[in-house]
Parts: structure tokens; C-alpha cells; sequence
């Protein structure tokens, strides 16, 4: 952390305290079906493709529902991401180290919010990603490379 800037610009990646959303249950895997639904919608998934996801996700939320566990909405501990300008940074945290305040810190969303939401942070990401391709571009050409980079694949 010597070199870790104090101050820190840039977008906001995923944030969670790693609070479960309950069980699974039918009603749940409902819910974030539809958020998914919207998002592939947004996305311009095509109708054929949103059926083969539909089954997937419908298919592993059977198996969760049966199984009885718990449902996070991105990891079972806290997990803070942002893209600064200068480099993406990641906390992995233990639970003993985040409090949440409130009794409803969370505030619901519809499933059009969330999906923009998560549209939103892949943005950020691909910004980032963009900005890295470019300075490591940069720097082959100062080594007397051309600078071309003949692809990157982010999932």
C-alpha cells in the first residue's frame, strides 16, 4: 500500500457487502430473471439466443431453489471495484471489516434500473480497457514497435 495513491478518480466498478438476498426461491429466480431479461433486451440479445439464456438461467435456479441455499447478488463478501485513472483497483474484504448503516441501505430497483446499471459498469470496464490497450500501445511504439494490438477478448 506504500505506492497506493491516496486519492483516487475514475468510475465505479461492482460494489457488495456480500449480504445474501435470502434463499433461492421461485419468486427470487423470478426476480432476477426479469432484471436479466431487460438487460438482454437492452443489449439487443437476439429473441433465439434469449431463449437458449432463458433456459440456462431458469435451469440452474431449479437446482439452487432445490438446493436451499442462499442467493448474493454478486459474492458472499464484500467486494468494492473502480476503474481510477490510474489502473483498476480491487478490495476483497472480510466481512468484519464493512458495516453496513441502515436498516434498508439497499434501496429496490426496478429490473430496466438494474440492467442499465450493469450496462453502466461494463462501460466503465471497457473504457478502462480501452484506455490500457492504448497506453501499452504507446509504450511498444516507444520501443520501436508499430503499436498495433491484434485483439483482446474481455468476458
Amino acid at each position: 500500500m506504500e505506492e497506493f495513491a491516496p486519492v483516487q478518480l475514475g468510475s465505479v466498478g461492482d460494489i457488495t457487502a456480500g449480504i445474501p438476498l435470502g434463499l433461492w426461491t421461485p419468486e427470487l429466480a423470478q426476480r432476477l430473471l426479469s432484471e436479466r431479461e431487460s438487460h438482454w433486451e437492452q443489449n439487443g440479445v437476439s429473441a433465439a439466443e434469449r431463449l437458449m439464456r432463458r433456459k440456462e438461467f431458469t435451469d440452474d435456479c431449479r437446482d439452487r431453489v432445490a438446493s436451499g441455499e442462499l442467493c448474493y447478488a454478486y459474492v458472499d463478501y464484500p467486494y468494492i471495484e473502480w476503474f481510477s485513472d490510474n489502473g483498476r483497483v480491487v478490495l476483497e474484504l472480510d466481512v468484519s471489516q464493512v458495516e453496513v448503516v441502515g436498516e434498508n441501505a439497499a434501496i429496490p430497483k426496478a429490473p430496466q434500473m438494474l440492467a442499465r446499471d450493469r450496462i453502466k459498469r461494463e462501460e466503465a470496464m471497457m473504457k478502462f480497457m480501452g484506455t490500457m490497450v492504448e497506453g501499452l500501445s504507446k509504450e511498444n511504439r516507444k520501443k520501436g514497435d508499430d503499436g498495433n494490438v491484434i485483439g483482446i477478448v474481455v468476458c
